[in-house]
């Protein structure tokens, strides 16, 4: 009875107008502070600078510096920005405090993040450098780029490496050889890629190609070993050389190289002798008479046969595939090795005569 009239007493002056008025009431909880003690902070720090195109993420959070809250774990964090633009392509994220995307333009950036977390409220001011991509492809030798004097039917090899320097991947990579003589030049090897199988080669990185020489005719090549890049438009190129070297008794002229066979024989047995042949590689035959005639109608090619040591061989009639007429097979010769007069005729195939190969 005294508990329930005390109460009521307490009630009675609490509703009273003496007791009437605004109050708030304060409950501690255990663990947390107060808003008022909360401190909220951000580090100064050099971003990593972006490159156009390319992915760009920096988390913010580990700059992240909230004091007067032995509770906080983290959570509750607001992110924006409160000055000044991002890149370009950049945008932070509210809630994880990232900035992340893909730059789409080259420059500087400064601008001022905010982190809010109870209402307290940290900044601090930052910059990105934006930079466009830079491919620089470098092409180096093992050695040389001079494959020198190489016999036909023999081969040199050279290896090179491409090298990309530079803040961004060389995409698209290709290389080739270029020039009159791919058929004498050829890629063994390839680390690189292709025109139907291009690589990419990160920054810093190297390739390799091997390049092989394997001349079919006497003389000096034309070849660049060439690179390319959709990174770097401009093509690299670089110059190959090298000649093909005839022994004596054979000779390279009007861009094919011949052969001679001091015996007369009949047709059959100098086509037979020609595919024989196995000196400098193979790959012999008779010639054709527009073959011939590229021969005994000019005066340099004559010389050049001459200087091969051919000699006197040129005076006398040897074989050409095309025929004449039905059975008979068209011969040719030279009426004089210091030039004079180009002479063709035709002769039955069982007929004895000396033989020239071409290949």
């Amino acid at each position: 009875m005294f508990k329930r009239t005390t109460l009521a007493l307490v009630l009675a002056l609490l509703g009273s107008s003496a007791f009437a008025g605004d109050y708030y009431v304060v409950v501690p909880v255990k663990g947390r502070a107060v808003s008022n003690s909360v401190a909220v902070s951000l580090s100064p720090a050099t971003l990593p600078g972006g490159l156009v195109g390319s992915a760009y993420s920096y988390d913010f959070k580990p700059g992240l510096v909230v004091t007067g809250d032995a509770g906080f774990t983290g959570a509750g964090v607001s992110w924006g920005v409160t000055s000044g633009a991002l890149p370009s392509g950049l945008s932070l994220n509210s809630s994880t405090g990232v900035l992340s995307g893909t730059p789409s333009a080259a420059g500087s950036s400064s601008f001022a993040v905010s982190a809010t977390y109870r209402t307290k409220v940290g900044a601090q001011a930052y910059a990105v450098k934006v930079t466009a991509p830079v491919v620089t492809l470098t092409v180096t030798a093992d050695g040389s780029t001079d494959f020198g004097s190489v016999a036909l039917g023999s081969s040199v090899s050279r290896q090179f490496f491409v090298e990309s320097t530079g803040n961004a991947p060389a995409t698209d990579l290709s290389v080739a050889i270029v020039g009159t003589s791919t058929s004498e030049v050829t890629i063994t090897s390839n680390t690189c890629g292709t025109v139907p199988s291009p690589g990419v080669l990160a920054a810093g990185s190297t390739c390799a190609v091997t390049v092989t020489y394997a001349p079919t005719v006497g003389g000096a090549i034309s070849a660049s070993l060439q690179v390319v890049s959709s990174a770097q438009p401009a093509l690299s190129l670089t110059p190959l050389t090298g000649s093909g070297s005839v022994p004596a008794g054979f000779a390279t002229v009007a861009g094919k190289t011949w052969a001679y066979y001091d015996t007369a024989v009949t047709y059959s047995a100098a086509a037979t002798y020609c595919q024989n042949l196995t000196a400098l590689g193979g790959g012999w035959r008779l010639p054709t008479l527009a073959e011939a005639n590229s021969i005994v109608d000019s005066p340099s090619n004559r010389a050049a046969l001459l200087a091969a040591g051919w000699g006197n061989t040129m005076w006398n009639w040897m074989w050409a595939t095309t025929l004449y007429s039905a059975g008979n097979y068209y011969v040719w010769r030279t009426d004089s090795v210091s030039g004079g007069t180009a002479w063709t005729s035709y002769s039955p195939p069982t007929v004895p005569y000396k033989v020239s190969c071409v290949k």
